[in-house]
């Protein structure tokens, strides 16, 4: 679960690619250093197939949805100063056309 950890931490640094690449990344890592034969990139039980399978699936559809909001956080951001602006400009222009007494 720390492998997915860093992919989230990645995809919410950097994006998906990020995302995508730490995944790689800890699926290799977990063979290399958990999976018998240890300290090889071989697996001799078959079902330790599915167990890296799924960690990959998982760090990369993970990875995606944090870049996802992190997108959508940066876009949120941008509309927020957009908004900030217009309303000051339209208070500003009130102000300007405002008859005098």
């Amino acid at each position: 679960m720390l492998y997915l950890l860093a992919v989230m931490a990645s995809a919410l640094a950097f994006g998906s690619g990020a995302a995508i690449l730490a995944s790689i990344a800890a699926f290799l890592a977990f063979n290399f250093f958990f999976v018998d034969p240890k300290y090889r990139l071989t697996v001799s039980d078959s079902e330790e197939w599915v167990a890296l399978g799924l960690l990959l699936i998982t760090g990369i559809i993970t990875g995606q949805l944090a870049a996802a909001l992190r997108n959508r956080a940066r876009d949120a951001r941008r509309r927020e100063r957009e908004a900030v602006v217009l309303y000051d400009v339209v208070r500003l222009m009130a102000h300007h056309n405002c008859p005098r007494p």
